[in-house]
């Protein structure tokens, strides 16, 4: 590349325009230009840009400093970022280079509550990778399961569920949270563990009674259907909540699970 060549390059990068940095990037990436501290402290800036087509590629880009000593600690610089995004898309930057350490795993698990679902799901890809890499950091997720709020504490929730995590006490917990998507969560991963204890099916049965949500509630007959076993009492719960019920959904769903007993 041209030193004129790379004027235009770093003035497209700066210049706010999405579709200039878009088309930037995608001319950086095809000329496989060699990264160096100008350009990498270019790209680090715009990791916290709402527009979802450049904060990718700036973190496909950026992927190629890892490892390197001279430029991977501008890249991490990011991750202590004021801007939410920026910690975000540093973290991914640095997973793109299949490096999954605590502090990426922060970022990630700190990204779990941001309002894009996108970014939502890859941020659980890597903090369940995260998890592999570093099984203490499972600790972490399990606090934000038991205490984060929104949209993290239910992503927190499908984490430990894809790791096949087996802590029931953590979903029970979740069951009383105030948002319908943290109980559907909770009760997607108590599915998941299988047959359960009795008194977790009585924290259950406990929810059923209580819950308001229509779609909870069937969800809430089909983990029984799972996890009850031969717990007899849950079947009759279940019979005559479906009596009780005006919700010909609701009515269906138990009957299918009684039918299978």
């Amino acid at each position: 590349m041209s030193s004129l060549e790379r004027e235009a390059l770093l003035d497209a990068l700066r210049s706010h325009d999405s579709a200039r940095m878009a088309q930037a990037l995608t001319q950086l990436a095809a000329d496989g230009t060699t990264l160096d501290e100008e350009l990498v402290t270019v790209l680090v800036a715009l990791l916290g840009v709402p527009d979802k087509q450049v904060s990718r590629r700036v973190a496909g880009a950026l992927a190629g400093c890892v490892g390197d000593e001279r430029l991977e600690p501008l890249l991490r610089g990011a991750l202590k970022s004021d801007l939410a995004l920026a910690r975000w898309g540093a973290a991914f930057a640095i997973a793109g280079a299949d490096v999954f350490d605590e502090l990426v795993g922060e970022a990630a698990l700190e990204a779990l509550a941001i309002g894009d679902g996108d970014i939502r799901w890859a941020a659980a890809q890597i903090v369940r990778a995260v998890c592999e890499h570093e099984p203490e950091f499972v600790r972490r997720v399990e606090d934000a399961a038991r205490a984060g709020r929104g949209e993290q504490r239910k992503m927190a929730i499908y984490c430990l569920r894809d790791l096949g995590h087996r802590d029931a006490g953590v979903y029970v917990a979740a069951l009383a949270a105030e948002d319908a998507g943290t109980r559907h969560a909770a009760l997607s991963a108590l599915q998941a563990c299988g047959v359960a204890e009795n008194a977790t099916i009585e924290a259950v049965l406990k929810r059923l009674e209580q819950e308001a949500d229509a779609g909870v509630r069937r969800s809430i007959a089909v983990v029984l259907g799972r996890i009850m076993g031969a717990h007899t009492g849950a079947a009759r719960a279940l019979a005559q909540a479906a009596d009780d019920s005006d919700d010909p959904d609701f009515k269906k769903a138990v009957g299918l699970v009684l039918r299978a007993r």
